[in-house]
Parts: C-alpha cells; structure tokens; sequence
C-alpha cells in the first residue's frame, strides 16, 4: 500500500521539477541596452512590477551547420519567435532571423497607442558547438528601443 502511494507523489515531483527546468525565471530588462534572453524565457521591460513590454522567446530555429560537415552550407541562419505582449495593444508575434537569412530580418518594429518599439536580434549564444546543444539550452541577445 505504501508503494502505491509513493510512486504518484514521485511522479508529481519529477514532473513539477521538469516543468521548472523547461521555463527560466523571467528577467527585467531595460530599453536601449542588449539582454540575453533564454528559450522559454519571458523579459518585462523596463521591470516586472509593472512592465510597459514584455518579450518571450517562444521557439527558435537553428539551421546554422558547422564548417567541415557534409552537409555544410555556406548560407546557415537562425529564425527567432518571440511573443510581444504590449499593455493596451494587441498581442504580436514576430519572427527575426540572423546569419545569412533569405527571408526575413534581424529587426522588427510592434506598436501600442502612442508608442512604437524597435526590437533587434543581435546574437544567438552559443556561437559555437550549436550543432550539439539542445534548443533548451540556447538564447538569444536583443536590444529593445522605445521610440
């Protein structure tokens, strides 16, 4: 009987710290400065108490191939998804995409009421050994302008 309650309590611990693992603590981070932003990872700008923007990284698409595969192509890229989230506006999603991209851009405008917000993808970390780390463990580097 003891066992039969022990492996379900388990299981709910193994599941509440995989969760935890899949989504980083949110971040505050400031307007006109880079920030590093992990995959899952939610930043509020410019603090969490009450944030004007907020930026997930939703998904990202790495299709960068390292120099020497056989199957290394010169023209390799990065597509980021980030989910916007603006107090007053709409929601938005936007796609930015770095390296040699062709579609696509490594910017990106969003707008509320009486002010918009430049977004800029600058890097993708890490910039080596890609090609073996998983999604999860990646992130990028934006810098968000207020205009």
């Amino acid at each position: 009987m003891k066992n039969a309650l022990l492996f379900p309590l388990f299981g709910l611990a193994f599941v509440a710290c995989q969760k935890s693992e899949e989504s980083p603590a949110d971040i505050a981070a400031p307007f006109q400065q880079a920030f590093a932003l992990a995959y899952h990872q939610t930043a509020a700008l410019p603090q969490q108490s009450s944030p004007e923007l907020q930026v997930r990284l939703a998904d990202l698409d790495d299709q960068r191939i390292q120099k020497g595969s056989p199957t290394y192509v010169p023209k390799s890229y990065v597509t980021a998804k980030l989910h916007v989230t603006l107090p007053g506006g709409p929601d938005q999603s936007i796609s930015l995409c770095w390296g040699t991209c062709t579609t696509g851009t490594d910017s990106a405008a969003v707008a509320a009421p009486g002010v918009r917000y430049d977004i800029r993808l600058l890097s993708i970390e890490p910039t080596t050994g890609y090609d073996q780390t998983a999604t999860k463990n990646k992130s990028v580097r934006l810098r968000i302008t207020r205009r």
